[in-house]
């Protein structure tokens, strides 16, 4: 099934098996999932990896290190 998928990919990260299996079956577990995701859509996230920094700027795509610096710099700027 899909969650057996999700528990064998989750602990093959190391995660805990029980402790996956607990928020799997937690109907306000799944909810809080479902929100991000929905949330995470309608600011334009439609892969991964995808980066937002301060709440103010998306970064989508790999993207070396020094472009994750100069981003997180600007939103830094965006923020003030």
């Amino acid at each position: 099934t899909k969650t057996e998928n999700l528990v064998a990919i989750a602990t093959a990260a190391g995660l805990d098996r029980v402790k996956v299996e607990r928020c799997l079956a937690d109907p306000q577990s799944r909810q809080a999932v479902g929100e991000e995701d929905r949330h995470a859509r309608a600011i334009g996230v439609e892969g991964v990896p995808f980066f937002v920094f301060n709440g103010k700027l998306a970064v989508s795509g790999a993207q070396g290190p020094d472009a994750l610096l100069a981003a997180m710099r600007q939103a830094e700027t965006l923020a003030a």
